[in-house]
């Protein structure tokens, strides 16, 4: 037995496309983590929560306490002056009015504030105010929630109590649902006093156990795996030699079964092991011995368990689910002639239980078909870090006993299923299903466009480009910048300025000047009178409290003199700067999300480009001659190379009217020299040119990468190798570094990628030139090695 199990698994394992299936479902898993977790305009970056766990690493609960409350009463006060500076520069007369009363209702806070707002100070863990608030909101509502978990669980013996004491209620309803599920809860809940909880962010730990997208992949693992273990022996009828031996039927199945199972452990552990490491070096897990209530999404757990225990207990629960699900797909494989019957009734048997978890109201009588089907059973977080009795005529039923008995009810009746079909079964081989064809193909008398047709059409290429096409569309049109309120004055002001000096300009920055000039002498003379003890600290304040909001926008006029300056000294124009900083990345986060996505596009589009051909045995047709195997290499590589810069377009054009938008980009034929953070690379040339170089320069990059891909689709002659080997080489550094090993940023393109911020910020000219010549070699020499391909 334990020689057929082993036989069954090496059947599948020993498989390099089977390898190479996981190796790139992992890589895929990963890329999901990160890019479902990509900082918004309000949602905070991992590295945030990573911080914040650091901050509270070495504190005590009482100390993590105070220092969560004092961040979140700064953020309050900054978010407040924030709020005042924008109604205060209001176009109307009501929103300066309204600005007004809310200073007035919070007294002394804007004056309190004000000096940590205009300084920028404020920004902590984050890159902009909006996120800022968001993160210390969320960590600040968790921390309050843990640290009344005392008070959590005397509101649970409160309702006890009630329930006793009020005898009108004991003789109407004391058999009713509620009396009971309040009397059982209390009961469950009664040796929980004891726990002492841990605060930490729970960011990391409920997005690592809760990812929807590793569930979607194990599932997709699972169907691959299931089949393979009957359809192979089907597909080759050895079926028709094994039943007939003595360990032929009951033992063989049996051996599938638990080599099934294994599996199903194995790979659950292994995904669900990478989320952990993944969002633990992201975003922190915190102490993984602490109690399960520390967590505060699971604080109504009534468990007493830590939360190692609950991991286990999580991936324990979805490998017997997968497990169960697995060998109602090998009774499907036994029962069905065509190939395609499992994959049908695992997804019709999904697609039922989803709309059953969607639509069944969670409060209604009949909850349980909401959680006890797979996909309920599937959130685990909800069974172990939550509490819920159903009603059973009356009585509380638990429901973690509850899913227990289902999941152990599941996993015996699959089997039953699938051992009785093995042992019955006269299904012993495969049919082919032929559907009739509305259209036959017609081979094009181009070459282009009959390679086009194989590459887009046939392999599905188009699909992949236009549903990533859609993706750089969508991403960067939703994508909205927030103007602070200095930078509508700042944007107010030299949308004004642009242009030539005038001597109109020249008056109205002066006035400004003299404005500016004239509050901060009050400011001055006010500070004396109090240091001479004319008047209180207090009254000083209040005093200045109208000239603080005169000189709040001070930095961003010193931004107009620093152009006025150099427009004075050269000769140049003025030129509204955010928006192109914005583009060229010198004012947002890496371009490395853009690069990842580029490069899978690249990747699942054309890593068949040429193995498709071998996977067909094509080429004994097609390269009946020399020429005629270079025409099809150049044809495909051109056709790639079009449509890569096609998607790339797509994402740029749209990345530029989503910044117009906000940031008008004007005086485009200005110089670069016009902007203060490039003067440092000391290239005079238009700022259009600048703008098409830089574009240059990422679709050299692109093609560096689409160079790899197809080198590598012609070398090693396997579309699922090439994904693979492409994903290990191309994406594993990049997503690397985005998890702070920066070491990946050197081993991959983005260098090149980022070119204006690698220039500035990086190491200078040199480092990127060098880059440059790496692409260009990458290219010339994937050129090269495809000429000698095609001369063979």
């Amino acid at each position: 037995m334990y020689r057929l199990t082993c036989f069954e698994l090496d059947k599948v394992w020993r498989k390099r496309s089977f390898l190479l299936s996981v190796a790139v479902l992992l890589a895929i898993n990963i890329f999901l983590l990160w890019y479902t977790n990509l900082p918004n305009n309000e949602t905070p970056p991992l590295s945030a929560y990573k911080a914040v766990e650091k901050d509270l690493q070495h504190l005590s609960e009482a100390e993590k306490k105070s220092f969560i409350e004092d961040l979140y009463e700064d953020s309050k006060g900054v978010m407040l002056v924030n709020d005042i500076l924008n109604m205060q520069n209001s176009a109307t007369d009501m929103g300066k009015e309204l600005g007004k009363k809310t200073m007035a209702e919070n007294p002394g806070v804007f004056e309190k504030y004000y000096k940590t707002f205009t300084s920028g100070k404020y920004l902590k863990y984050t890159d902009s105010l909006e996120q800022e608030m968001s993160l210390i909101k969320e960590i600040y509502e968790e921390s309050e929630k843990v640290s009344s978990y005392g008070k959590y669980l005397k509101d649970i013996k409160d309702r006890k109590k009630t329930l006793e004491s009020v005898s009108v209620f004991q003789a109407a309803d004391q058999n009713s649902f509620s009396a009971r599920n309040i009397t059982k809860e209390a009961a469950d809940y009664q040796d929980l006093s004891a726990i002492k909880t841990e605060f930490y962010p729970s960011k990391g730990l409920t997005s690592a156990v809760s990812a929807q997208a590793t569930d979607l992949l194990l599932l997709l693992l699972l169907f691959l795996f299931a089949g393979t273990l009957i359809y192979e022996e089907k597909e080759k009828k050895l079926f028709l030699i094994t039943r007939v031996t003595p360990a032929g039927r009951e033992k063989s199945i049996i051996a599938k079964l638990t080599a099934l199972l294994i599996q199903c452990f194995a790979m659950t552990f292994l995904f669900y092991g990478v989320n952990v490491i993944f969002f633990s070096a992201s975003a922190g897990v915190g102490n993984l011995l602490r109690s399960l209530q520390s967590v505060a999404p699971y604080m109504g757990s009534d468990l007493q368990i830590s939360l190692l225990a609950y991991l286990l207990l999580t991936v324990v629960t979805k490998a017997i689910l997968l497990f169960s699900l697995g060998a109602f797909l090998v009774f499907i494989a036994i029962i069905g002639k065509q190939s395609f019957l499992p994959y049908l009734a695992g997804t019709g048997l999904l697609a039922i239980s989803s709309l059953l978890y969607l639509f069944v109201p969670a409060s209604s009588s009949v909850n349980w078909l909401k959680y006890l089907n797979p996909i309920g059973l599937l959130q685990t977080d909800t069974i172990y870090g939550g509490y819920l009795n159903f009603n059973l005529f009356g009585y509380p039923l638990s429901r973690l006993l509850t899913s227990w008995v289902i999941l152990g009810l599941y996993a015996a009746y699959s089997c039953f299923l699938a051992v009785k079909a093995f042992l019955t079964s006269r299904s012993l081989e495969i049919s082919k299903l032929r559907l009739p064809t509305l259209r036959s193909f017609h081979p094009h008398v181009n070459l282009c466009r009959h390679e086009g047709y194989k590459i887009f059409i046939m392999n599905r290429a188009l699909l992949i480009l236009l549903t990533f096409a859609i993706l750089f569309g969508y991403q960067h049109l939703s994508k909205t910048y927030t103007l602070t309120p200095a930078e509508t004055y700042y944007q107010n002001i030299m949308t004004e300025l642009s242009g030539d000096l005038t001597e109109e300009k020249t008056s109205l920055i002066e006035q400004e000047r003299k404005r500016y000039e004239e509050a901060f002498a009050k400011i001055k003379s006010i500070d004396e009178m109090v240091a001479k003890g004319k008047i209180s600290m207090e009254e000083g304040e209040n005093i200045k409290s109208p000239y603080y909001s005169e000189t709040a926008f001070y930095p961003s006029f010193q931004r107009v003199l620093q152009q006025y300056d150099y427009v004075v000294d050269s000769g140049g124009k003025f030129v509204y700067d955010t928006g192109y900083l914005l583009i060229f990345g010198l004012s947002q986060s890496s371009r490395s999300p853009d690069l990842i996505l580029f490069t899978v596009c690249i990747i699942f589009a054309f890593s068949a480009l040429f193995s498709m051909e071998y996977r067909d045995k094509s080429w004994n047709l097609l390269a009946a001659t020399r020429r005629g195997k270079r025409d099809i290499y150049k044809s495909k590589l051109l056709l790639a190379m079009a449509a890569t810069t096609a998607v790339f377009a797509s994402g740029w054009v749209c990345q530029i009217i989503q910044v117009a938008r906000s940031c008008p980009l004007r005086e485009i034929t200005s110089s670069t020299m016009a902007l203060a953070q490039l003067r440092e690379m000391k290239l005079d040339m238009p700022l259009a040119v600048l703008l098409l170089l830089m574009a240059l320069l990422q679709i050299l990059s692109l093609f560096a990468v689409l160079m790899v891909t197809v080198c590598l689709s012609d070398r090693l002659k396997n579309h699922i190798q090439t994904l693979s080997v492409s994903v290990l080489l191309l994406i594993v550094p990049l997503i690397l570094n985005e998890m702070g090993l920066t070491f990946g940023k050197w081993v991959s393109l983005l260098p090149l990628y980022d070119c204006v911020n690698s220039v500035l910020i990086n190491h200078g000219l040199a480092i990127n030139a060098g880059y440059l010549a790496a692409a260009a070699v990458l290219l010339a020499g994937g050129i090269l090695t495809l000429r000698k391909s095609a001369s063979k």
